[in-house]
């Protein structure tokens, strides 16, 4: 049997990101930028090529605002020798007009380099509370009702008489986590207790719905109940969120779950431009981002939203998901009775 050909490893972590401490709000959008931080994508033909561009952006960002510096950087490489690098730079930029103002300016200074806000990602909202792990789910029947209803809306029993292992690496990225008794994971990226309360309660239920132990008398059962299941803690950042996915694929994940995405607080993006604006930004970056799910053969798992509005405006995958059709999915939600819950977003995308 022919032996199958090995991947290149195309996408590097050169240097990890640091953690953004401190978010400021932009009240037009309803977005949240990293302070004084920029992302920035260079790509050229060559290093030297790209080496020279960095040292333009450097000299040009030193000149015009007087401080520039690389707090971390991913390599990106394709089989046909261009090089790309993402940069997580520090820039003085203290309010949302100052970092869109750096980052048009840069953008204007040479249309081939990519600048963005780092912005903040959001959790999906878990309504009426987080899956609860302590009591066990209640006794099993044909009608969905009571903690276990979802899995029995699909019979997930039926699958359970077939497997309950997960046969592929799934990676998680959530906002925090905490240790469970009816959990078993790899803890890549970030330490247990990490985050505050609610995002630590968020990492649990999506990791209890998809992997608690089951048959162990403890807790519930998760949709598999013991697989190869690696969790990255991000800090919410778009930074921590590339990153996290780069590493994933690292670490050879075959299915990457992110139950999260932008959220618009009290601000309707619909005919926003500048919410698509930031849309733009996402699509953007997730262009370069997706070409190497894609080149790896993962699936992204992201969670539509919870706004009742079209899940284009989730962001991540959702931006660029007509590009990367087989390598994309958005979940949405129902409810008890099969339909599209009145909160979940929606539309051709899901």
């Amino acid at each position: 049997m022919q032996e199958k050909k090995k991947k290149k490893q195309l996408v590097v972590v050169k240097d990890e990101f640091e953690k953004v401490e401190e978010f400021v709000l932009d009240e037009k959008i309803g977005q949240e930028f990293a302070k004084n931080q920029i992302l920035i994508y260079i790509v050229g033909n060559s290093k030297s090529e790209l080496e020279e561009k960095r040292t333009k952006v450097s000299e040009f960002l030193k000149a015009k605002k007087g401080e520039f510096s690389v707090l971390g950087e991913i390599e990106f490489l394709s089989e046909k020798e261009k090089v790309g690098v993402l940069l997580q730079a520090k820039v003085p930029a203290q309010t949302p007009e100052e970092i869109n103002q750096i980052v048009s300016e840069l953008r204007d200074f040479d249309v081939s380099i990519r600048a963005f806000p780092n912005m903040r990602m959001k959790p999906s909202a878990i309504l009426g509370g987080y899956v609860p792990l302590d009591p066990l789910f209640d006794s099993w029947d044909e009608t969905p009702e009571g903690n276990n209803w979802h899995f029995e809306a699909v019979n997930m029993p039926k699958l359970w008489n077939l497997e309950t292992r997960g046969k592929v690496p799934v990676a998680v990225i959530e906002f925090g986590i905490r240790k469970h008794e009816d959990l078993e994971y790899d803890l890549r990226r970030g330490v247990d207790g990490e985050g505050a309360d609610w995002a630590q309660n968020h990492g649990v239920s999506v990791l209890g719905v998809l992997g608690a132990v089951g048959n162990n008398s403890k807790g519930i059962a998760g949709a598999i109940w013991r697989g190869d299941i690696k969790v990255y803690v991000i800090d919410g950042s778009l930074s921590s969120l590339v990153q996290s996915i780069v590493l994933a694929l690292q670490d050879k994940a075959k299915v990457i779950l992110f139950a999260g995405g932008l959220e618009w607080g009290s601000v309707e993006p619909e005919g926003n431009p500048e919410a698509e604006a930031i849309l733009e930004y996402h699509r953007q970056i997730f262009s370069v981002v997706f070409q190497y799910v894609r080149y790896y053969d993962a699936l992204f798992v992201q969670s539509a939203g919870n706004e009742g509005r079209d899940a284009r405006y989730a962001g991540v995958g959702a931006s660029v998901k007509d590009l990367f059709p087989q390598n994309i999915l958005l979940v949405g939600a129902t409810n008890i009775f099969g339909k599209i819950s009145t909160f979940s977003n929606r539309g051709r995308l899901v």
